[in-house]
């Protein structure tokens, strides 16, 4: 038994579009004749009438009218999927839509994604700073086609895709005595003036931990959200704190020094993307910018070793 075929639906929404078969005809750059040869086997296919023909003038039959709309939006599906092939060929998908928490979104990003953007100037990239609970929240929506934060595997509806350990510093005073060791012991911090990090992130918690189980007891005189803000009281008030890789990084005040901790705090840094939709071509190829300059980072430039 034969088959409908795409052609033979191509010419019915044309008659539909146009009125008439010499309408039709003109739309698909084919002759009269043939239109109606589709038209009439599509009807017969079907096993009822599609247009009542009276002379030159043809009416839509009930049945064409229903059976319109299901094929406006089978075409409208098939526009969809070639325009989506079209951004895939030429890497020019208009605007990806991303997340960062504060750390890497004011040190790096910046800067790799101007980067990126140069190279494909077509494409717009919309960088959110949101706190790693929220990216997740956010991207399980769908709303972000990727977030970058601190956060491990687990959430529903999201695949995380962790990076390889990294590692939380000190900053301390360029001219504090301990500045002239390469390496600190957490149970030196004991009754230093110490300023931590909001008590609601990742790296709090594993600070925390890291100094209850190493007896160490800093005195904490300050909290903020933002490993920026404690590099800013080290310059000025002389006070210490750990902070991200990515900050310490950036630090170029000669009034701070960072330096490597022992034992060491794991730095959890990771992409979440929606376990509901496959990543596109232009997402990747940017996580892989990042994940190389995060390599780079961490082994061209070790962080501990930069202001020794």
């Amino acid at each position: 038994m034969s088959r409908i075929n795409h052609r033979q639906i191509e010419a019915f929404r044309a008659v539909m579009l146009t009125g008439s078969m010499t309408g039709a005809a003109d739309m698909m750059h084919i002759t009269q004749p043939a239109v109606s040869r589709l038209i009439r086997d599509l009807e017969a296919l079907a096993g009822f009438t599609l247009f009542e023909r009276n002379g030159p003038r043809i009416q839509a039959t009930l049945e064409a009218m229903e059976l319109s709309g299901e094929v406006d939006r089978q075409f409208s599906g098939l526009q969809r999927i070639e325009r989506t092939l079209e951004d895939i060929r030429t890497m020019q998908s208009g605007a990806i839509r991303i997340a960062a928490m504060n750390a890497p979104a004011m040190a790096f990003l910046p800067r790799l994604i101007a980067s990126f953007m140069k190279r494909h100037p077509s494409t717009n990239v919309w960088m959110h700073t949101e706190n790693s609970r929220t990216i997740l929240e956010q991207v399980s929506l769908q709303h972000y086609e990727f977030g970058f934060g601190a956060f491990r595997s687990g959430y529903p509806g999201v695949v995380v895709e962790e990076l390889p350990d990294l590692e939380a510093v000190l900053a301390l005073p360029a001219d504090h005595p301990m500045a002239a060791q390469e390496t600190i012991r957490l149970e030196q911090l004991t009754s230093q003036r110490f300023v931590e990090l909001g008590r609601h992130g990742l790296l709090r918690h594993q600070v925390d931990h890291a100094l209850a189980k190493c007896n160490a007891r800093p005195v904490m005189v300050m909290e903020t959200s933002l490993s920026a803000s404690i590099c800013a009281m080290v310059a000025q008030s002389g006070v210490m704190g750990i902070i991200d890789p990515f900050t310490a990084y950036e630090v170029k005040d000669p009034r701070i020094a960072i330096r490597k901790l022992s034992p060491s705090i794991r730095y959890d840094i990771a992409f979440a993307h929606s376990s509901a939709r496959p990543l596109g071509r232009i997402a990747r190829e940017l996580i892989d910018d990042i994940r190389a300059a995060v390599h780079h980072l961490t082994t061209d430039h070790p962080l501990a070793s930069a202001q020794l």
